[in-house]
């Protein structure tokens, strides 16, 4: 699959703009920065990451448009998450979810839980992420999306993860043997 060209467009911009949202978890990232870990897969591009625990966002060679999460300490065995079909739904979920913390999360608590915990990290917003979130949003003239939840749970029953190619490290790590 190739990106198409709004999606490479967005993606550009951002990467001229270089941001940095920490308070949103959207630490820039290029190939001079960019901290692969073991289950990165082979072929990602990093664009960000969340500053902690590993977690980096980035496009798959093969996988086109798509965005993935890859989670270094996940606690069910799922390390690279699809998390948006594009670049600019991938802004856009982070405006509607407050930010990159709880993307990854989501999808272990479940829906119900999901949606008690964004509204709990809204209540405690600071300053400095409602600044952030607002620059997203106007410098991308984007909007978040209706029910980012829903999003995200829908997402992940249409990727098919299979054709993922990891590192020998990655089979390493986890004793596993590589495929043939």
């Amino acid at each position: 699959m190739k990106a198409n060209k709004a999606t490479e467009a967005s993606l550009a911009a951002y990467r001229r703009l270089a941001p940095d949202w920490m308070s949103i978890g959207l630490r820039y990232e290029d190939k001079t920065t960019a901290v692969p870990s073991f289950c990165t897969p082979v072929g990602a591009d990093i664009f960000a990451s969340l500053g902690v625990d590993g977690i980096h966002f980035c496009q798959i060679e093969g996988f086109g448009d798509m965005v993935f999460t890859v989670t270094p300490s996940p606690s069910d065995d799922n390390y690279v998450i699809p998390t948006a079909r594009t670049f600019s739904d991938f802004l856009r979920l982070v405006l509607a979810l407050h930010g990159t913390n709880l993307i990854d999360q989501i999808l272990i608590f479940g829906e119900k839980r999901g949606r008690e915990m964004l509204n709990e990290q809204i209540e405690q917003e600071s300053e400095e992420v409602k600044h952030q979130l607002k620059e997203l949003a106007d410098t991308f003239s984007l909007t978040p999306p209706d029910d980012p939840i829903a999003y995200l749970f829908s997402l992940q029953n249409e990727v098919d993860l299979s054709a993922l190619r990891y590192s020998e490290e990655y089979y390493d790590t986890l004793g596993l043997c590589p495929p043939q």
